[in-house]
């Protein structure tokens, strides 16, 4: 870091020095100044010096769940990539993750101010036109990991297949179901109401702050079921609480490897699930390559590594530009989706 600093002087003092000869050997007038351009090169050569302050981390979904789990890891082994610079990370609920989302976007692109989420706040929930900014206004700085979402029910139901449930459920009075989703417009309510389209089933949705607030709708009996990320779903399902029916989509980590998918069953799969860092627009891209470097190599440490397996998580990276077209893609499908579902 020190020596990035110091070159990054030396050019600084060099353009100086120049720009001051060329004004002693020309008659300036009061219209000339230096291209922008020239300004702002300068400028970014200076910026090697971040992080010089601690970096705040919005989760927009409620603690305990995977994606605060999972930042509340890097966050604690991030410093060591950064120059001992601390991470926080803090929860900023609401809007189904577009509070949060909001709260972030809006923040100076300085790079002390970031968000970690799945998707959707990002290029789902801003199609329904209620966020003041689209996926067009964050910087896509890497993903972590991505994870399926899966239909879960209590432990003691019934059925113990998603073909024994769709045959229950049909033989429910209409619209007597509710399913648990963590806010209309999040990866997991387009895919579940995608397939409850495909199978013929209806149920109306009840929206909540995460994943440990839908298991515990789940368990009180107030939903019969729901779609929650399989890292949420899995500490439930290894205490005998719930039960995981059906992936949702095509991808497949090994914590749901014997778990049937949609693809697996005839059916079309759901909009996929990739959780990233993010920040807001025009963040300087030397900040943003700094960032994305210490977070790969975080990744691949061996302790980190460690705890986000205990969480059922495997690690899937991304740098700047796969995972901004990832977000891309993703709001050209949900689009797609939204609206053949007559929701936009």
């Amino acid at each position: 870091m020190k020596q990035r600093t110091t070159r990054a002087l030396s050019w600084s003092l060099a353009v100086s020095a120049t720009i001051f000869l060329t004004a002693c050997q020309q008659a300036p007038n009061a219209s000339q100044s230096l291209p922008q351009k020239e300004e702002t090169s300068i400028e970014q050569q200076v910026m090697t010096n971040y992080p010089e302050k601690p970096i705040t981390i919005v989760v927009p979904f409620s603690a305990g769940g995977a994606t605060d789990l999972a930042a509340r890891i890097l966050a604690d082994h991030l410093p060591q990539y950064l120059g001992g610079s601390a991470v926080i990370v803090t929860n900023i609920t609401g809007g189904s993750g577009t509070t949060g989302a909001t709260e972030v976007a809006e923040a100076q692109a300085d790079g002390y101010t970031l968000g970690c989420s799945a998707i959707a706040p990002l290029s789902i929930q801003p199609l329904f036109g209620t966020t003041t900014y689209t996926h067009e206004d964050i910087t896509p700085i890497c993903s972590i990991y991505s994870m399926p979402q899966v239909i879960v029910v209590a432990a003691d139901a019934p059925y113990d297949t998603i073909e024994e449930f769709i045959t229950f459920a049909k033989d429910l009075p209409q619209n007597s179901m509710n399913y648990a989703i963590a806010g209309r417009g999040t990866v997991q309510h387009l895919a579940c109401a995608n397939w409850l389209q495909e199978v013929g089933l209806n149920a109306s949705d009840l929206t909540y702050n995460g994943g440990p607030e839908q298991a515990t709708a789940i368990l009180s009996g107030e939903c019969e079921f729901g779609a929650l990320q399989a890292t949420d779903a899995l500490s439930y399902v290894e205490s005998g609480q719930l039960k995981i029916l059906l992936n949702l989509s095509d991808v497949v980590p090994s914590v749901v490897a014997d778990v049937p998918t949609c693809t697996s069953m005839g059916w079309k799969a759901g909009v996929g699930s990739c959780i990233g860092i993010w920040g807001p627009s025009e963040m300087d891209q030397e900040i943003i390559g700094i960032l994305s470097d210490a977070i790969a190599l975080c990744l691949q440490d061996e302790t980190v590594i460690a705890q986000l397996s205990n969480l059922g998580i495997e690690t899937d990276f991304m740098d700047s530009a796969a995972y901004g077209l990832e977000i891309q893609e993703t709001s050209g499908t949900a689009q797609k989706l939204l609206t053949q579902m007559g929701l936009i």
